[in-house]
């Protein structure tokens, strides 16, 4: 019975914590509008993003090539990706944030097996949607309303449940 009580205990702290980070995540999304006209970027990979893009729910994933705790997330990306993209009117992407070439971002995305679509970004891009932390993944409605701001690494669970928001808005 102890063993009961103290799972309860620490799945009541668990839940405290997630509703804390939606609701942070929330807050710091709230009232700005997603500045990205994708098809001004370069493309690093064969897939196409959608015509109906403008007009989709849009999980954007910002990362570096750089940046160890991008490498940490990519799986967890990839899984949400494999599950959700296309569904629930959604479309993933990401964004390499650019200080390098696209030539090293492609050995990158090819090492680590990288095949969602992917735009390789600059400091104008990332300014502009106030990007200053990696991996940072905005989740924005299909009005390009910037509704879930999350930097660091995220569950498929979490981007589930944003994505579930997205479609309820």
């Amino acid at each position: 019975m102890k063993v009961f009580k103290k799972i309860i205990e620490y799945s009541f702290y668990v839940f405290i914590i997630l509703v804390f980070t939606f609701l942070l995540s929330l807050f710091n999304g709230s009232g700005r509008k997603l500045q990205l006209n994708h098809s001004d970027y370069l493309l690093l990979t064969d897939k196409q993003i959608s015509k109906e893009f403008p007009n989709k729910n849009k999980v954007i994933y910002f990362w570096a090539t750089w940046c160890s705790v991008c490498l940490t997330n990519l799986p967890f990306f990839k899984a949400s990706y494999s599950m959700l993209n296309d569904r629930w009117n959604t479309e993933f992407i990401s964004i390499e944030e650019g200080s390098g070439t696209p030539d090293h971002v492609k050995k990158y995305m090819d090492k680590n097996e990288i095949t969602f679509p992917t735009l390789f970004g600059n400091q104008n891009l990332l300014e502009s949607n106030k990007i200053n932390a990696f991996p940072t993944t905005l989740f924005v409605n299909s009005n390009n309303e910037i509704k879930f701001i999350d930097t660091g690494i995220m569950n498929p669970l979490s981007i589930w449940i944003r994505i579930f928001f997205l479609n309820w808005n």
